[in-house]
């Protein structure tokens, strides 16, 4: 998994999430600038990124995935949280599958400020894509579909935002 170098991947008393802190963003605060000249957000999105996950099939066949009769109800469960003064006022949500080149987004939701896990839920048929909404046929890696490769989220960090990313899941 490769995360980008200001998210860390972070164990405490409620197990691992990626954990990321504005304030330490070289992108976001360059070492050195003036804090008056900085704005006071953030766009810079953490992500995991090479992960190899197939959505449809397991060669163990205990372990429930995605079918063409599930896809339909299946949807994406984050549980992400925002300590920081005010909520993101822009946050944007990122699949990728192949080689982490093709996308699927749902843009524009609020992440609220809280110190508590938000859960998030979207449904797979509201990421969208080079060709329009996620299908089943981009999953079935056993026809055409292709491995998730990695997420992301790009939320407008305020300076002192503190953010979690836990629990990513798809549920049917």
């Amino acid at each position: 998994m490769l995360l980008p170098p200001v998210a860390t991947l972070t164990t405490d008393a409620d197990g691992a999430h990626i954990h990321y802190e504005a304030a330490s963003d070289p992108e976001c605060f360059p070492p050195g600038t003036d804090p008056e000249t900085i704005k006071d957000t953030c766009g810079n999105p953490i992500r995991a990124m090479y992960l190899g996950i197939d959505a449809a099939h397991d060669p163990n066949p205990q372990v429930s995935r995605l079918s063409s009769g599930t896809f339909e109800g299946a949807y994406l469960e984050v549980h992400l949280s925002n300590v920081a003064p005010i909520p993101s006022w822009y946050t944007n949500f990122w699949l990728w599958q192949e080689d982490c080149t093709a996308e699927y987004h749902y843009d524009t939701f609020t992440l609220p400020a809280s110190a508590d896990y938000v859960r998030f839920e979207v449904p797979l048929t509201a990421l969208l894509g080079p060709t329009g909404p996620m299908s089943y046929d981009a999953v079935d890696t056993q026809a055409s579909g292709t491995q998730v490769c990695g997420f992301g989220l790009s939320p407008t960090w305020h300076e002192t935002s503190v953010g979690r990313l836990d629990n990513v899941l798809i549920r049917f």
